[in-house]
Order: C-alpha cells, then structure tokens, then sequence
C-alpha cells in the first residue's frame, strides 16, 4: 500500500488509515514415488481438518506431485497470532498396479510464513520436509501355488500363466496382455509363485499352460 503525505496532510488524516490483513492460505504437497524412486502418477489423497473433524479436499498426484492449497488455516489469538489448525492426509486410492499405502500423516501449518501460502510442517515426521511429504507405494502382490489336493504336496513341472481377460459373451479369455514374469513352472521344492503389477478393477485369467502327467 502506497501513502503519499502533502504539505496539507495533518496528523488527523494519518489516524484514518486502516490496514488489514488477510489470513495466509496453507499448501500442502505430494510427492509418490515407488521402491526404485519414479513419479508415480494417479494416487489419490484425502485431507482432513483433524481439529475441526470435517474433509477438506482431495489431491491427485500427476508426474509423482500433487498438492492442495487450503484456505482456512487456523484462528488467531487476541494478540493476533495465527493458531493452525492440525490435519490429517491419507492415501484412498492408489496408482494403477501399485498398492495401497494406509499410513495416516499428520501435519500443521508454520505460523510464521510471510509467502503466498505457508507450508505443512511436523517436526515429528521424517516424510514431510520442506512443506513435502513424501512417500513410497510398492507393487500390489498375490502368491499363487499349485499342490496335489490329495496329500498338499508341491505338484512339479506345471507351467501356469496369468493374463489379462476380458469377457466374449460366454466366458473368460486372455486379451493376450501378460507379463515376464507371470507365467512360471513349479518344482519340487517351490509351488507358489508371487505376481507383482496386478492393477485393483483389472480381470485376470489363470491358465495352465503344461501339466505333469495325472494333473
């Protein structure tokens, strides 16, 4: 605000102005990320005022970020200083193939900022640094095995195959879309098999590719 003071300015004058100021808004980011460090893209967050009890928004991560400006951060006391409010962020919905990370982060504001948004803080979470928290979203995983439904004993040399399946009206057939590392062949010591990648939503068909002789 600029003032401009004239030789006809008087002391009464000056006593008139008045100054307010507008409570700052907050920001708090996202950055997702996987066990090899890449961006990861679509994990979905929801805020909450923890003090208040009420939702505050979502965010969605695009290239790894995302972030979500909030507006009301807090109250002031009666000398004027803001008190924020705490919050809450978690994870509802994860990136596609990835599984869901549950964690519950808390999180303020820094009363002292003076930018255009102040930024999340919590000296008591090593994830949130420099108005950032950060986190990690391994692959969503099922085992399968194969054993003899007489004794349970590992039934070896079966290869088995799962596919991405899609209806034709009557039943479930392979799309033909696979991955390296979802088809396999038991042995005698190892019939179960971890599948990394599986994508929430997505059907899958499970074949047997070859089967040992009485299987």
């Amino acid at each position: 605000m600029e003032i401009t003071v004239s030789d006809t300015t008087t002391a009464s004058n000056l006593s008139k102005i008045t100054v307010v100021n507008d409570e700052m808004a907050g920001k708090i980011r996202v950055h997702k990320i996987n066990a090899e460090g890449a961006d990861l893209t679509g994990a979905t967050f929801l805020v909450r005022n923890k003090t208040l009890g009420t939702d505050v928004g979502t965010l969605t991560t695009l290239n790894g970020y995302g972030e979500l400006i909030i507006s009301d951060i807090g109250t002031f006391d009666s000398n004027g200083n803001l008190v924020p409010y705490d919050f809450t962020i978690q994870e509802t919905n994860p990136p596609a193939g990835y599984a869901l990370n549950p964690e519950i982060h808390e999180f303020t504001f820094d009363p002292n900022g003076h930018m255009d948004y102040t930024i999340a803080i919590n000296p008591n979470d090593s994830a949130i640094s420099d108005g950032t928290l950060t986190l990690v979203n391994d692959q969503s995983a099922i085992t399968i095995s194969k054993a003899d439904f007489e004794n349970g004993e590992n039934v070896p040399g079966v290869t088995l195959r799962v596919s991405e399946a899609e209806f034709d009206g009557e039943k479930w057939i392979s799309n033909g879309t696979t991955n390296d590392d979802w088809q396999w062949t038991t042995t005698t010591t190892t019939s179960s098999h971890a599948l990394n990648g599986l994508v929430a939503g997505q059907n899958y068909l499970l074949e047997v590719i070859y089967s040992t002789d009485g299987f």
